[in-house]
């Protein structure tokens, strides 16, 4: 007992709340050292100190306290955590700066804008195509990055990338899915692919709604596609396609056009 503190004066060193650890011992982040059996009071070492003081600078940046228990109990270095931490972060400012883009398209309107669509015939193409994972609160981020490396692996094998991009998505969202991109060609390039498929897009009949504006908005123009579909009775189920008309790299955003497509029977 002769190296062991008792809550309070503990406490008192970590610049926390005996209350919090307390709760730091019933979440198994946190451990005291010794529990008197009769008295059920807790001591903790002065080497524990270190501990308490990284659960709480991780609390800070928002850090969930079962993945810090991850590192302090679990073993999982803390380099691995901080880059969890990072991705975690990244999602929320990407969902940050997609609800601001969204607010932007909406502020001077008192309502949702009533989009309807049009019916659109497209003609059988042959694309080439690159899958790759997404998450739901990262889609714009995982699609661009995933766009950015399909042109340039088309580039490289020769093809045309100046024709429009297209995302195929799923209808309805998930916490993590698979993306797949398409660049529109007229024939398949003569040189080494490196990881694309060529593959057709099956043309037919689609509902199409033209988005104007960010890319960040599109939720504008899936509101009206769906509301339409259901309405028409067509049942949507997915995929649906986003074609991307203008380049973002030399287009500014809020004349970027995109055509959201879903096939109808």
């Amino acid at each position: 007992m002769s190296d062991l503190v008792p809550i309070g004066v503990f406490a008192e060193a970590a610049r926390v709340t005996v209350k919090a650890l307390r709760h730091y011992h019933a979440l198994g982040v946190v451990v005291p050292a010794r529990v008197d059996p009769a008295t059920n009071y807790r001591y903790y070492r002065w080497d524990q100190l270190g501990d308490v003081l990284c659960v709480t600078t991780l609390r800070d940046l928002g850090t969930p306290l079962n993945r810090i228990k991850e590192h302090l109990v679990g073993g999982t270095p803390l380099h691995e955590v901080l880059a969890a931490e990072r991705v975690r972060l990244r999602r929320r400012m990407a969902q940050a700066e997609r609800a601001l883009a969204l607010l932007d398209a909406l502020r001077d309107a008192p309502r949702l804008p009533d989009v309807r669509p049009d019916i659109t015939e497209r003609p059988d193409r042959v694309t080439l195509v690159l899958s790759g994972p997404a998450h739901a609160d990262t889609i714009g981020h995982d699609a661009a990055a995933l766009v950015d490396r399909l042109l340039d692996l088309a580039g490289r094998a020769g093809a045309d990338t100046g024709a429009p991009v297209v995302g195929e998505y799923p209808l309805k969202l998930v916490d993590s899915f698979t993306v797949r991109v398409r660049l529109e060609v007229d024939h398949p390039p003569a040189g080494p692919l490196g990881g694309l498929r060529v593959e057709p897009w099956p043309g037919g009949r689609f509902a199409r709604v033209v988005h104007e504006g960010p890319l960040d908005a599109l939720p504008i123009a899936y509101h009206g596609l769906v509301r339409w579909l259901h309405e028409h009775r067509h049942h949507p189920t997915g995929p649906v396609f986003e074609r991307y008309l203008d380049d973002p790299a030399t287009t500014a955003a809020h004349d970027l056009r995109t055509e959201v497509l879903h096939r109808v029977r």
